[in-house]
């Protein structure tokens, strides 16, 4: 989610072949993941830890299906805009490659979520 909020949405953002639909719901769907994974993360002994893996990987499965989709997914659209894939998929590999060593270290950054807000979604319910 990390390299392709960095890399390859900004790199389409504003293009012709984009379509700002599509990238918002990408956006949603990266942070509906975001809050599944965080929740698994701060109690990973929890009674409901099977479901939630269970629903964060269909959900993962989901988007990625879409991302994927010839002439509509978001790597249709940067295909047609031409971006250069080649020179990112290095760049995130080297960013990759960045976040693993955080994450070993135990320095990984705290997620921004795009659109989903937190703190007033905390006393909804």
């Amino acid at each position: 989610m990390a390299l392709e909020e960095e890399q390859l949405y900004p790199a389409l953002r504003g293009s012709p072949e984009a379509n700002e639909d599509k990238f918002h719901e990408g956006l949603v769907e990266h942070d509906a993941g975001k809050l599944l994974i965080n929740d698994v993360l701060a109690d990973p002994d929890q009674d409901k830890l099977a479901a939630k893996l269970q629903v964060l990987g269909e959900q993962m499965e989901h988007h990625h299906k879409e991302e994927e989709q010839p002439n509509k997914g978001v790597f249709a659209m940067a295909r047609r805009a031409r971006l250069d894939l080649a020179a990112m998929l290095q760049a995130m590999g080297s960013r990759e490659a960045q976040l693993r060593s955080a994450a070993e270290d135990d320095r990984l950054p705290i997620s921004d979520m795009n659109f989903v807000d937190v703190e007033a979604s905390e006393n909804r319910f």
